[in-house]
């Protein structure tokens, strides 16, 4: 659990965010896994080191062949 104000780890967090688009599944802060179908990722802009948790996310998708667009470009996911 991280305290209020403090920095998240970008590679931590881009892992898992990576993990959820490639694999449809997160890991919940008690431990548990659990299904996503994510079709946006947000990063608020007031979180401690937002622009750098951003570009290591941008970075880890499209390292890993996924492919990164401006929210009015997105495919929509058809259920």
């Amino acid at each position: 659990t991280r305290r209020v104000g403090e920095e998240l780890d970008p590679e931590e967090v881009a892992e898992r965010v990576l993990r959820g688009v490639t694999e449809g599944r997160v890991r919940t802060v008690d431990g548990n896994d659990i299904e996503v179908a994510a079709d946006s990722i947000c990063v608020h802009s007031d979180t401690p080191g937002a622009a750098r948790l951003a570009e290591t996310i941008v970075r880890k998708l499209g390292d890993n062949g996924v492919e990164v667009r401006p929210v009015g470009r997105a495919e929509q996911r058809v259920p």
